[in-house]
């Protein structure tokens, strides 16, 4: 099924980077998204990556944190549920 997607987004010329399905996902999500609410999204994310940052800055970080995660299945494995939780709360 990746193969497959990889050529599709290849006949229109877009570069998936590692994971084609993480792409699929994107684009149905931005089809999905009026032009207001994607500009909040990415306002959010934002500043989430503002949080996240500088908490890691101030020292509070862990172990998956140290790994690949183009290798990782689940994009949030080994992810502390704080920073869920504050990516949330951006949200």
């Amino acid at each position: 099924m990746d193969k497959i997607r990889k050529e599709v987004f290849a006949l229109f010329e877009v570069n998936t980077g590692l994971d084609a399905e993480l792409s699929l996902r994107k684009v149905h999500h931005l089809e999905n998204m009026s032009d207001d609410s994607i500009q909040d999204y990415l306002t959010a994310l934002d500043l989430a990556h503002e949080s996240f940052i500088t908490t890691i800055l101030l020292g509070h970080k862990f172990a998956k944190m140290e790994e690949n995660p183009a290798q990782a299945k689940d994009m949030n494995y080994g992810v502390p549920k704080f920073y869920t939780l504050m990516f949330e709360e951006f949200l």
